[in-house]
């Protein structure tokens, strides 16, 4: 089994080295295309990066993660639409805002299928929304599914998902990190060292996280709700419920929920404008 990567930049990297760290695949079995040779520097297999020239990787590859920006996708197309391989290539679009139905136009019926991974892929807690369509073969779904569950976790949802999921789970890290932040900067101003002011707020981060992910008891296989978690660790009178008030009383909830938006909006815009 071979693939390859048309685009290596950060996303597609985590990607990698997910796959790398779960032993799935080693470079002798994967090849690397980018404009930018020091995206590649890291790794031995890669066709000329002074060539334009595609076909070669697609006839090397049984699979290609197309990971270049949304803004190039056309390009990307007119230079390997006429590629003998196509029938036999199985496409994986990790491209915010760019639809199945782009390939399909421009490259006919071939495998493709589309991935929202983010970037914990690089210590094995990703995050991938998978989404098929009927054409793909169920062995090829299914080889992709096991490779992006090999670093983390895989739901398969329909393609009108992909928007808010982008939103979530694609762009939530930046969010998240965000959020830690603010909180290190409290904690940085109350005394604490930075670094100290990090683990404390990462590992509660991740703690909680796990508090979620554990799941509810009730019911197999889903998580906690957030609001029953809440009232576990609020006390009445006491400094958790102090600090929710002040929550309340800024409106942060709508403040997250206008990030969410506003990623969500820009996915949408994305795949409106082809910008």
């Amino acid at each position: 089994m071979k693939i390859g990567f048309i685009g290596f930049g950060k996303m597609a990297q985590a990607i990698w080295l997910g796959i790398v760290s779960s032993k799935l695949l080693t470079t002798d079995n994967a090849f690397f295309y980018d404009v930018n040779q020091e995206n590649t520097a890291f790794v031995k297999s890669k066709f000329d990066l002074e060539s334009l020239d595609l076909l070669p990787l697609l006839d090397h590859c049984d699979y290609v993660f197309i990971c270049v920006k949304p803004q190039n996708i056309d390009a990307l197309i007119n230079q390997i639409k006429h590629s003998n391989a196509l029938k036999n290539t199985c496409f994986v679009s990790i491209l915010a805002g760019i639809p199945i139905s782009t390939f399909k136009n421009g490259l006919g019926p071939i495998d493709i299928i589309r991935i929202m991974p983010n970037t914990p892929a690089m210590v094995n807690e990703g995050m991938s929304v998978l989404c098929t369509e009927h054409l793909v073969r169920p062995e090829k779904a299914k080889f992709i599914e096991n490779v992006f569950k090999s670093f983390g976790k895989v739901e398969i949802l329909p393609e009108d998902l992909i928007d808010i999921v982008t939103a979530i789970s694609g762009s939530g890290p930046a969010f998240f990190y965000k959020i830690c932040q603010d909180i290190v900067e409290m904690g940085v101003k109350k005394g604490l060292k930075k670094s100290t002011a990090i683990r404390l707020a990462a590992q509660t981060m991740k703690g909680a996280a796990e508090m979620l992910l554990s799941g509810n008891l009730s019911q197999a296989n889903e998580p906690a709700d957030p609001v029953q978690l809440i009232k576990q660790v609020t006390s009445p009178g006491g400094t958790t419920l102090a600090g929710l008030n002040a929550y309340i009383d800024m409106n942060t909830s709508d403040g997250i929920q206008k990030t969410i938006e506003g990623a969500y909006n820009r996915s949408i815009e994305l795949k409106t404008k082809g910008t």
